[in-house]
């Protein structure tokens, strides 16, 4: 899925750093670090859902 938004981490390492502390805080983002495996889990739990919907003839 990530993929498909393109080349995020281009996006990211170009993005204004208060501009993504203020993204981070909305997403609720989180991550924790393991050392050994040199991996970081990251878990979001955004605050509002968006929902859109079209509406036209049948």
């Amino acid at each position: 899925m990530i993929d498909s938004l393109g080349d995020v981490g281009a996006e990211l390492k170009r993005a204004n750093p208060a501009g993504l502390e203020e993204l981070f805080a909305e997403w609720r983002l989180e991550g924790a670090y393991n050392a050994e495996r040199r991996t970081v889990d990251v878990t979001i739990r955004p605050l509002r859902r968006v929902s859109a919907g079209v509406r036209g003839g049948t």
